[in-house]
């Protein structure tokens, strides 16, 4: 389904700069095209709802979007590509689908470093202000940044029920990122494939299982295919963030105070889309999953802490081995101010709610 959300912008004086500094309609207005993946009902696609509704209420003037849900205009893989390019405007990816070109950006890949998804975000957001190396990431590219989103921590969709750990010996997943490396010390073979892709996947027995986002489980049904459900961030902590990104060059032709407007809604939203539309999602999201299938821990406690205490080393080095040329210097030092900067958030919020804490709550 393709879902358009179309917002007014700006004030009367900022329709004079629209018409005199971007192309748009006859009557002084812009067009922005915004572009993601997942369906209009994801809580990313409510939030960036929310963003454009809140722009429009504190400019009252003329910049329209467009929104195009479900990849209709650009899919998973292309999106960063179709906004660097100027197909779309504005969008929402993850840094994960382009290893080579955000390998600094991919520290959030990381497993075992944190379980607090706010904290994680806060935490790249510090890194991304404070180093030039990661800005130049998103410059190179295109890419005006105007926040990081979470992607909440994995759970694992299997086709066969396990009752340990050691029953995953032997089964190839679908895995995103460094996680890989973690679970091949279980003896687990993993292959790249977008969500989109998932659900057909499993159904046809193509892979095992695959690890996902709960949203992304829900967004694309796969609970309709799989058998049980493994709540692995319980243990790894969040894997990645979502970053929604705006054409540099269209943003910088937007006039000033437009340009204000977005980079403080944006600042914002950094803050709250976690707390305001993510943790009231969790959830249902658990409940749609259940329906479907059981949701089991890993492992005991104390087993799945072993587990990752020994995959941690590892994991950390693989990322470190992505750094190539100036980056491979920036490395030790950018994940010393990551761990610093996680250790600060997670003693400041009062609260960093995860999917594991809210699902176990409704039960």
């Amino acid at each position: 389904m393709l879902g358009r959300a179309t917002r007014a912008l700006g004030s009367l004086l900022l329709v004079a700069g629209l018409a005199s500094g971007c192309s748009g309609s006859g009557d002084g207005t812009v067009t922005l095209t915004y572009v993601s993946y997942v369906p209009e009902s994801n809580p990313h696609s409510v939030a960036h709802e929310a963003w454009m509704a809140e722009v429009e209420k504190r400019t009252d003037g003329a910049v329209k979007f467009e929104a195009i849900y479900n990849g209709a205009l650009c899919d998973s893989a292309n999106i960063m590509t179709c906004v660097r390019d100027g197909r779309a405007d504005i969008g929402i990816f993850t840094p994960l689908r382009h290893p080579a070109e955000f390998p600094l950006t991919n520290i959030m890949s990381i497993p075992f470093q944190t379980t607090g998804l706010q904290s994680s975000l806060l935490a790249l957001r510090d890194l991304y202000e404070s180093n030039d190396a990661m800005r130049a990431e998103f410059e190179s590219m295109n890419q005006k940044l105007l926040y990081f989103g979470p992607v909440p921590a994995p759970i694992l969709g299997l086709r066969t029920p396990i009752s340990s750990m050691d029953d995953l010996d032997g089964m190839q997943f679908r895995i995103p990122g460094l996680m890989s490396a973690a679970f091949a010390t279980l003896g687990v073979s993993s292959v790249t494939m977008t969500e989109p892709e998932i659900y057909e996947s499993l159904d046809r027995g193509v892979i095992d299982g695959a690890m996902t986002a709960p949203d992304g489980h829900e967004s694309f049904r796969t609970f309709e295919v799989v058998e049980q459900f493994v709540d692995v961030g319980r243990v790894s902590g969040p894997l990645a963030a979502m970053t929604t990104t705006m054409n540099a060059d269209r943003f910088n032709a937007l006039p000033q105070d437009v340009q204000a407007v977005i980079n403080e809604v944006s600042a914002e939203f950094a803050m709250s889309v976690v707390p305001d539309y993510f943790a009231p999602s969790f959830e249902a999201t658990c409940e749609v999953l259940k329906s479907g299938a059981p949701m089991i821990d890993l492992a005991p406690a104390d087993e799945a802490k072993a587990w990752a205490e020994a995959a941690s080393t590892g994991t950390q080095q693989a990322w470190l081995d992505t750094l190539k040329d100036a980056n491979a210097g920036v490395g030790p030092q950018l994940l010393d101010a990551y761990h610093a900067a996680l250790r600060k958030y997670e003693s400041e919020l009062t609260e960093d709610v995860t999917f594991s804490s809210r699902c176990e709550a409704s039960q």
